[in-house]
Formats: structure tokens, C-alpha cells, sequence
């Protein structure tokens, strides 16, 4: 839910092009930037749900390059890349944790930050 309103307020923040809304204004998102690698559409929306959901980590390695060239070299500069844990029934429901995943691969690839494997 925290994800969703900042999300939401980076969003309102450049939600007119270049001006700023009033409430993003009142309201910063709490971090400088952000970057997406696509438009969740159908396709990349398929794409990511075959990894979380059907158990699909041979898409691991494309979308954590993607991640990487999105960043523009900020995922090498990060002091620490930290998957986002799931709880403990999804992880039984899933096998594996996605962003542990995802972070692995990116790690791999040539992200210098270290990241923990505990999740």
C-alpha cells in the first residue's frame, strides 16, 4: 500500500509533462527518481505474471536486464540491492520470490550492489 502512494504521488508529481500538481507539490514522492522498464501493458503484464505466478524464471534473466538498462547505471551505484520478502504462505504458494530472483540476476549481470539472499 505505501508502494502504491508513492507511486501515485510520483505520478501526479509529473502528471502534466514538465508542471507540477498542487497536492505533488503538498505532497513529494519520497524518493528522487524513478524508473520503469515498460508500459504494463498486455505483453510485459503476461510476461511478469509468467514469472510470478507460473513459476516462469527462465524470464528472470530478460526482465532483470531490462532493469538494468532502464537504471541507467543507477543498480551498480546502489550500496545494496534488497529483494522485497514475501510472506510465508505466498512464498509456499509460489516456490521462489521473484525479486530474489530478479535481484540475482541483475546482481549477476553486472549490478555491483551487493544484495542478501536471506528472502
Amino acid at each position: 500500500m505505501l508502494v502504491r502512494r508513492a507511486l501515485h504521488r510520483a505520478a501526479l508529481w509529473r502528471s502534466a509533462g514538465s508542471a507540477v500538481s498542487a497536492e505533488a507539490i503538498a505532497n513529494p514522492p519520497p524518493f528522487d527518481r524513478l524508473r520503469s522498464v515498460a508500459a504494463h501493458d498486455h505483453a510485459v503484464g503476461d510476461l511478469a505474471h509468467g514469472l510470478k505466478y507460473r513459476d516462469r524464471t527462465d524470464l528472470a534473466p530478460m526482465i532483470a536486464g531490462w532493469m538494468l538498462r532502464a537504471s541507467d547505471g543507477m543498480i551498480g551505484a546502489c550500496d545494496v540491492l534488497v529483494p522485497i520478502p514475501l510472506h510465508r504462505s505466498r512464498m509456499l504458494s509460489r516456490k521462489f520470490n521473484q525479486t530474489a530472483e530478479l535481484a540475482r540476476k541483475a546482481r549477476s549481470f553486472g549490478g555491483r550492489a551487493p544484495w542478501s539472499s536471506r528472502f
